[in-house]
């Protein structure tokens, strides 16, 4: 993958923090030209920056490689670029250099860049002459601000490092070590600077020690299909990740052979062979299971936490789908129980092509043994861990393309899970219906104050996630990846700082995001479509711009803000107070002059309305002009009675038939403002529950519960 290359790298630069500033870029950026990644002194940085990426640039890894500095990997269009951001005002990173006094616009200032850049190559010790000329170019330029800066990292050699440079050559080894001794001193030569560095740093363990930054990737598939050329490719080129490591087969703790196959076989011919008895083969599977076994907890483990891409060729089940190859007559059912103890690959690549592709390329192995190889892989790999199915017909160069984009897209998911505090899964993780911030408490608990589950028991349940996320709680519970194609389509519309709380809908494809503040502010909120069908927010915006604005008082619409493809985002509100869900007269008497008028909300129900500065009517997707008599004010009692429980059935039946309790009073004022004839208020009940049974969607939750509260309604209708 190319390295520098991201087209739009400074609208990605002006993403990170509240000033962004190069200090040594990579060629292709603007800056001073350096290798292949770009170093930047940031002010303020935002630790979310990479929500607001937008497609088709995104995260691929995120590196903290001390405490003050981080490395972003962003691709886009198999382009890839490194940025090293670096906020340290107080000089205790591993380089010493306080960000707090670099001047300059997009660039540093040249005599700072000078200064970073001599501090690099003496902690990388690289003291070859060319390493520095970039060095004597900059600090020539701008000989002041290089002595004062280097002065503040280096009090006591800095004089002569600094003849060294402007002279044009790179320091010995003794000056080196005697600038590396002076740094160490200058950083830490305070007892609270020690105590911050030990505390940061405790942090950076702990966050490394608990999630991944590597990935175990498993190529597997008959032979044919280039698993050794793509492994090799992938390790030559790991981008997104510090280094690679490449496994044939079992990781080689134990003794013996590292591929499995005795010394003097022709392993071209892996067929060609007779295998061992059951007996025999039983230890020698067990032997090689432990050494998987250990494998997974010293090499594999610390390896991928050590942002290492390690990629084998043949895993532990191939015993199972090809013994021969081994020499071992071993049932897939032993291999298949004992693989379940060890540790599942991050992503599997199952990689194929027709049978007679493969055999042409290894005519040394029958169609018989390819078809059987390939059958199985397709069946025992997605029972493993994700898989993704790879198409090796074409070139190799092909192949390895699809393979990096597989792995890049495993390696995104895994960068967003990990980013800032994370997200955790409500109401668990394999059918989340909402991704809630972990933290901070602020950002977390305002997801749950912002929002009204539709039934008493979720509601009740959603209170009490509340109070753990108010008292920090969600930190305790596992990272679950937020969906990455409703994050890109909210970039463009996020603010600086701000985190994300998503929803899934009952429709399919369908998404409520929450923009939240790091104060925990929700002042925002998108709606959002993901399978191409943005009819509903079409709809939605229509009615906002047009029959909402005709709500009298104290009833409003909330603002329409944005307009975006497959994104509609709308003003926050805030409730004022909560109620006891009954319809206030004055609220019956506005939504009754709405209906006089004309128009029907569609989905007037507790949870979209909101009492606030006034009363906030939200939820506008099925408004329309052509509603029936008191529609919304039956919707709204039928849909509290299916999915909270109040009012009662005979409660509605009373006030409806005999206008008592605060529902007849409500009928009363809604008639009133309306002209609907309060007479006919049975009759035309009875034609809404008929309706709106035909109209209910079957598939979505609490329809049996609401196809049988409207049969008995309508029964009880009848029997009066």
């Amino acid at each position: 993958m190319e390295m520098g290359t991201v087209t739009g790298i400074e609208q990605i630069l002006a993403l990170i923090g509240r000033k962004t500033r190069v200090i040594h870029g990579s060629s292709e950026a603007s800056g001073y030209g350096g290798g292949g990644d770009i170093d930047c002194v940031v002010e303020g940085l935002d630790g979310l920056w990479p929500l607001r990426l937008q497609s088709p640039a995104r995260l691929v890894n995120r590196l903290r490689y001390d405490v003050t500095a981080t490395s972003w990997f962003v691709e886009s269009n198999g382009e890839g670029v490194s940025i090293d951001t670096l906020e340290d005002p107080d000089g205790i990173g591993k380089y010493g250099f306080s960000t707090g006094s670099v001047t300059g616009e997009s660039l540093v200032d040249p005599g700072s860049a000078a200064a970073y850049l001599a501090i690099k190559r003496l902690r990388k010790r690289n003291l070859e002459a060319a390493a520095w000329v970039q060095v004597a170019k900059l600090a020539t330029h701008d000989a002041d601000g290089f002595r004062k800066k280097l002065s503040a990292s280096l009090p006591r050699t800095a004089e002569a490092v600094e003849a060294v440079v402007l002279a044009s050559t790179a320091p010995d080894r003794a000056l080196a070590a005697r600038a590396l001794r002076d740094l160490r001193i200058t950083r830490l030569h305070h007892p609270f600077r020690i105590a911050r560095y030990t505390w940061l740093g405790a942090g950076r363990i702990a966050e490394r020690l608990t999630y991944s930054t590597g990935l175990y990737v498993v190529l597997v598939g008959p032979d044919g299909t280039g698993k050794s050329t793509i492994a090799h490719a992938l390790a030559a080129d790991c981008f997104g990740f510090r280094r690679s490591r490449r496994l044939h087969w079992r990781p080689g703790i134990l003794p013996g052979s590292r591929t499995g196959g005795p010394g003097g076989r022709d392993t071209t011919r892996p067929h060609d062979t007779k295998g061992r008895s059951r007996g025999r083969s039983v230890p020698i599977v067990l032997y090689h299971w432990a050494d998987f076994l250990i494998g997974s907890l010293a090499t594999i483990w610390p390896a991928t936490r050590r942002s290492t891409l390690i990629v084998a060729e043949r895993p532990w089940w191939d015993l199972g789908v090809d013994p021969l190859r081994y020499r071992l007559d071993v049932s897939p059912e032993l291999v298949s129980k004992l693989g379940r103890i060890l540790r599942k690959p991050d992503l599997v690549l199952n990689l194929a092509a027709p049978a007679a592709t493969l055999v042409a390329r290894k005519p040394e192995i029958t169609l018989e043994a390819t078809d059987r190889q390939l059958a199985s892989w397709q069946t025992l790999a997605p029972a493993l861990t994700r898989t993704e199915s790879i198409d090796v017909t074409g070139t190799p160069e092909q192949s390895i393309a699809k393979v990096r984009s597989a792995i890049h897209a495993v390696a995104a998911d895994q960068a967003f899970r990990n980013l800032g505090p994370g997200w955790v899964a409500v109401p668990n993780r394999r059918r989340p219906r909402w991704w809630v911030p972990r933290g901070p408490r602020l950002v977390a608990r305002a997801t749950f104050d912002s929002w009204t589950p539709m039934t008493r028991s979720g509601s009740s349940r959603w209170r009490a996630a509340g109070a753990l996320a108010g008292f920090g709680g969600l930190r305790a519970l596992p990272r679950s990846t937020p969906p990455r194609d409703v994050i890109e389509r909210v970039a463009p519309h996020l603010e600086r700082g701000e985190n994300v709380a998503i929803h899934r809908t009952n429709h399919r494809g369908r998404f409520i995001v929450l923009f939240v503040s790091p104060q925990g502010a929700v002042r925002r909120f998108a709606k959002v479509v993901t399978d191409g069908d943005a009819e509903p927010l079409d709809r939605e915006a229509a009615a906002l711009q047009n029959l909402a604005l005709t709500l009298p008082a104290p009833l409003r619409a909330p603002e329409l803000l944005e307009r975006g493809e497959g994104v509609l985002v709308l003003e926050a509100v805030s409730r004022r107070r909560d109620w006891d869900l009954r319809i206030e007269s004055d609220v019956a008497q506005a939504l009754g002059t709405f209906a006089g008028g004309g128009g029907t909300h569609g989905d007037f129900a507790p949870w979209n309305l909101i009492p606030a500065d006034g009363w906030v009517l939200v939820d506008w997707e099925e408004a329309n002009t052509d509603g029936t008599q008191f529609e919304d004010m039956f919707h709204y009692l039928v849909q509290s009675c299916v999915l909270l429980g109040s009012p009662s059935e005979p409660e509605i039946i009373d006030g409806v038939l005999h206008e008592r309790g605060w529902i007849g009073t409500a009928l009363r004022a809604f008639s009133d403002a309306s002209g609907h004839d309060l007479n006919e208020v049975g009759s035309a009940m009875t034609r809404y529950l008929e309706d709106s049974s035909l109209r209910l969607d079957r598939k979505a939750p609490g329809a049996r519960a609401g196809l049988e509260v409207r049969a008995r309604l309508a029964r009880a209708l009848e029997g009066l």
